[in-house]
């Protein structure tokens, strides 16, 4: 079977059958790795505890967006005002995103 035939039958399957071949070919390149994702999923497992008990702050998709969009538009914008090879235009790109506002 040629890849052009393959990726035809597969993209004839249903949405679900679809996602497991995606799975498994991201898998098989790149396999997982037990330590990082047990580490991952304790940091994953401590936020969420945080976002439960109400000690985490939370915000809205729409806002985190918003204020990611902004982020580029700043940026963008500084590197138009400050040369690129100064150690200032170098840092601003890295401006938390607070400094935004």
């Amino acid at each position: 079977m040629k890849i052009k035939d393959l990726i035809h039958e597969a993209e004839s399957l249903p949405v679900e059958e679809r996602a497991l071949i995606v799975d498994s070919l991201l898998r098989s390149m790149n396999p997982p790795q037990t330590e990082i994702d047990k580490k991952w999923a304790a940091v994953a497992q401590r936020r969420l505890e945080k976002v439960r008990s109400g000690e985490a702050e939370t915000a809205h998709g729409e806002q985190v967006f918003e204020r990611i969009w902004m982020r580029i538009e700043y940026s963008e914008a500084i590197s138009h005002v400050i040369p690129e090879e100064t150690p200032t235009a170098r840092y601003a790109s890295m401006m938390p995103i607070k400094a935004c506002f």
